[in-house]
């Protein structure tokens, strides 16, 4: 769960994605009292990924393929990506036959919530 902050009330404190636990506790010097509380904010923005448009190319000169090369797409999340990967099709700077091919990205976000 999140970093302690110890405050005499949450206006103002920023919770991150995830698990927050809040203890409450009030004393009047011989007596104690104390309540807990969790906060889950959920992270549901989906991730992005732009870059690479549909790519429409000639075969290589004397072949019935061709060598395609794009720059790669770019991954982003308001929370943080673990990681981002090529999951089907060549990479790029390959040889494609003639046809269409599918290549597919796939973003992962860091559990942060119920991981199992």
């Amino acid at each position: 769960m999140g970093t302690p902050v110890v405050a005499s009330t949450l206006d103002g404190v920023i919770f991150n994605a995830g698990i927050n636990k809040v203890v409450w506790t009030a004393s009047d010097g011989t007596n104690t009292s104390t309540r807990s509380f969790r906060i889950t904010v959920i992270d549901d923005d989906a991730p992005t990924i732009t870059g690479t448009s549909n790519i429409t190319q000639n075969v290589d000169e004397g072949l019935c393929s061709a060598t395609v090369t794009w720059p790669d797409p770019v991954a982003n999340d308001n929370c943080g990506l673990a990681s981002f990967n090529r999951i089907e099709g060549p990479a790029s700077g390959s040889s494609f036959p003639i046809g269409i091919t599918t290549i597919k990205y796939k973003s992962y976000r860091p559990c942060r919530i119920n991981c199992n």
